[in-house]
């Protein structure tokens, strides 16, 4: 069960990298990226480019636990060729604080978002006021050739 106005999906063909590059213009206006998983780990803020990037820049992350950036920062990083190619998982806050999510709320977890409708990611979704998830998940994964899965609210 969902709630009204919820919607899941997946967008056959495409990478998270592919996504942020095609919505580049939309995100960099967003001003909260909660960034929860980069190649399904979850410590994301101790990673040598988040470490890296805040020597250069002590208020690029506007969160550390969890890693909240700018949408126009998110857009940055492609420039890194390593980020955004694995299971990785972005969430569009409304509101700042937010918290990290919970790990029943895992997009990263083999789901299919077009077919399960997970409950704690839902429950996640209404109380921390984000607005979209979004998982990349390797071809090879799937016997597909990428599949960018997103919830949104």
């Amino acid at each position: 069960m969902t709630a009204p106005g919820a919607y899941a999906g997946r967008v056959d063909d495409l990478t998270l990298r592919e996504w942020i590059a095609a919505n580049a213009s939309d995100i960099r206006e967003l001003p909260f990226v909660l960034i929860s998983s980069i190649d399904s780990d979850r410590r994301v803020s101790c990673m040598p480019w988040v470490l890296a990037r805040r020597l250069d820049d002590p208020a690029w992350a506007l969160s550390l636990f969890p890693l909240v950036i700018s949408g126009e920062s998110v857009v940055r990083l492609l420039a890194d060729s390593n980020l955004f190619t694995g299971f990785d998982e972005l969430w569009i806050p409304a509101v700042m604080p937010v918290l990290e999510p919970p790990v029943d709320a895992s997009l990263v977890a083999p789901l299919e978002l077009d077919v399960e409708s997970p409950r704690a990611i839902w429950a996640w979704l209404d109380f921390s006021k984000c607005r979209l998830a979004s998982i990349f998940r390797p071809a090879a994964d799937l016997g597909r050739s990428g599949c960018l899965g997103l919830a949104w609210a």
